[in-house]
């Protein structure tokens, strides 16, 4: 079974809707080189979801970080709602959600940035 880039697939899918979408480490200054907000996508480790009897793997269980980085407290909201929003509807072939939380506020070390951030929960064939 050939496993899908959960990570690019998503910055393609936030970034397809006008979000601009980073995937893995932020860039240095990120908020002075481009406007915010900005939605950050991290694969993290994941493992089988199905199996076959006795067989190959049928699906896979992805987790993902998103966090969403902007300049007050309304734009980060709004944007976090919206990029859950997205998220429920993904219509990707081999992807579907099995889990989209809410986001919740997230410290930032930049005290101009505001953050929010959630785990999601993909299923990959």
């Amino acid at each position: 079974m050939a496993s899908l880039d959960v990570e690019e697939l998503l910055v393609q899918f936030f970034g397809g809707f006008g979000l601009r979408t980073i995937g893995g480490e932020l860039p240095p200054r990120f908020e002075e080189t481009g406007p915010l907000p900005v939605v950050r996508v991290i694969a993290l480790p994941g493992g089988e979801l199905a199996r076959a009897w006795n067989g190959p793997r049928l699906a896979d269980r992805a987790e993902v970080d998103v966090d969403v980085f902007g300049a007050d407290d309304e734009q980060v909201a709004d944007t976090a709602a919206r990029v859950q929003n997205l998220t429920e509807r993904l219509a990707v072939d081999g992807i579907s959600v099995l889990r989209a939380p809410a986001f919740t506020r997230r410290p930032d070390w930049n005290d101009k940035i505001r953050r929010r951030g959630a785990v999601l929960t993909l299923a990959t064939r």
